[in-house]
């Protein structure tokens, strides 16, 4: 993921996370950005949808939600709650969650957050999304493996 140059923050200095500091990012990252139905920036690194949320009093928590772009059929639902379940024995990030959607398809769902109460420096900020992402990216590959869907990223 190519995070190049400032967010807005002087180097290495913590500073309140802001909506700002999320675009820039999102630019510096190549995204093309949409605001959401809760305000959320909402971006596509690829074929997954990613929504930034700001949450808390002052906006300082980072919510990354990932939707995996595979739609699954509702058949393989127990399956692919045990691994849930399994990595969540294992790791508490990202959490993840199915949704069924109303055409009987299984959507895969993670979401990891941070407080940034005290403020975050640029790098901190781009290690944070990364982070979140990598983590969403290597559950999505572990469902993919189980079901014998190959390489899906």
């Amino acid at each position: 993921m190519p995070f190049l140059g400032a967010v807005l923050a002087a180097p290495g200095v913590p500073a309140p996370l802001t909506r700002e500091r999320l675009l820039v990012l999102c630019s510096q990252a190549g995204w093309s950005h949409r605001v959401g139905p809760e305000g959320e920036l909402r971006v596509s690194p690829g074929q997954d949808e990613v929504a930034l949320h700001q949450r808390g009093e002052r906006g300082e928590v980072l919510l990354v939600r990932s939707t995996w772009h595979v739609n699954l059929d509702v058949g393989v639902r127990e399956t692919v709650r045990r691994l849930i379940e399994d990595h969540h024995r294992r790791t508490p990030w990202p959490q993840a969650h199915l949704d069924v959607q109303d055409q009987g398809l299984l959507l895969v769902r993670t979401a990891q957050a941070v407080d940034l109460t005290e403020g975050v420096t640029d790098d901190q900020l781009r290690a944070h999304v990364a982070d979140a992402l990598g983590a969403a990216q290597s559950l999505f590959g572990e469902i993919a493996a189980l079901l014998g869907l190959g390489e899906v990223s």
